[in-house]
């Protein structure tokens, strides 16, 4: 006899963000039912479904508001129609902040939590001070997930009791372990957002470096975000737009080849 799959809530931000290739790997490879919601730290919408929010559920609210028989918004009960409806029986929150906008919403339908902590969110502090030193996300987590040794100290340090954490790292997808590498071109690829956190033009003013001595080496970088303008516009200032590349967001298979031709990953 088949044995009955369980039914998991997924809830992230952003639906199908190119950067997060991480999450979408948890999407594909969990076992079980996976019912994805997104939309912001409080789903809107679930994949293949549509909106949360109906006409119906809009104006049950208002009248329940006014009648002063709930303390919940239109949206969180939208949500937690949802997961009532396909009767989820565990939610994996990406990022803290996610968890902690949804955790008293999984209290209140007495639903397991599990926390997935990816980086900024346990790192910088005005996001951990808005969150309240996610003490409530803390304590009701039936698991946190920590991706670094240093991360999983800092959320110990903020209350977490040791037995809940779990240690788990980010791998590559299976698929870059298949790719059999060349070396044949002289490049030099880089990956990731546009971001200051990513700083990627200290990878142009570093490669600049290098080009006086390999006036041939070219730098890939693959990516978008608010830094790709200004990125653009120091490449133009250096003068160095023939051996600096910026293709804009790479598909797997696109990245795939220039790691099969390139020099080595930045």
């Amino acid at each position: 006899m088949e044995l009955q799959r369980n039914k998991i809530a997924m809830v992230s931000p952003s639906h199908n963000a190119y950067s997060e290739t991480f999450i979408q790997a948890q999407k594909n490879g969990l076992q079980g039912d996976i019912f994805y919601y997104y939309g912001g730290e409080l789903p809107t919408h679930l994949e293949n479904h549509g909106k949360l929010m109906s006409r119906a559920i809009s104006i049950a609210i208002k009248i329940k508001k006014k009648l002063k028989l709930t303390t919940f918004n239109a949206q969180e009960t939208a949500f937690m129609h949802s997961l009532k409806s396909h009767k989820i029986q565990v939610i994996l929150a990406q990022y803290g902040t996610t968890a902690h906008r949804i955790v008293r919403l999984c209290k209140h339908l007495n639903i397991p939590l599990i926390t997935h902590f990816h980086g900024y969110d346990a790192s910088m502090h005005s996001v951990i001070e808005n969150c309240k030193n996610y003490k409530e996300v803390l304590e009701y987590s039936t698991y946190i997930i920590a991706v670094s040794e240093s991360m999983k100290v800092r959320l110990i340090a903020l209350g977490c009791p040791k037995v809940k954490v779990i240690y788990n790292t980010y791998g590559p997808d299976p698929s870059f372990l298949e790719i059999n590498p060349q070396f044949s071109e002289a490049n030099f690829l880089a990956l990731g957002r546009f971001v200051d956190k990513k700083a990627p033009y200290y990878t142009i003013l570093a490669f600049s470096q290098v080009l006086k001595q390999y006036p041939n080496a070219k730098l890939i970088i693959g990516g978008n975000g608010a830094l790709y303008e200004v990125c653009k516009n120091l490449i133009g200032y250096l003068k160095i737009k023939e051996n600096v590349l910026l293709p804009g967001i790479l598909s797997k298979e696109q990245f795939s080849g220039y790691l099969t031709t390139s020099l080595a990953f930045v």
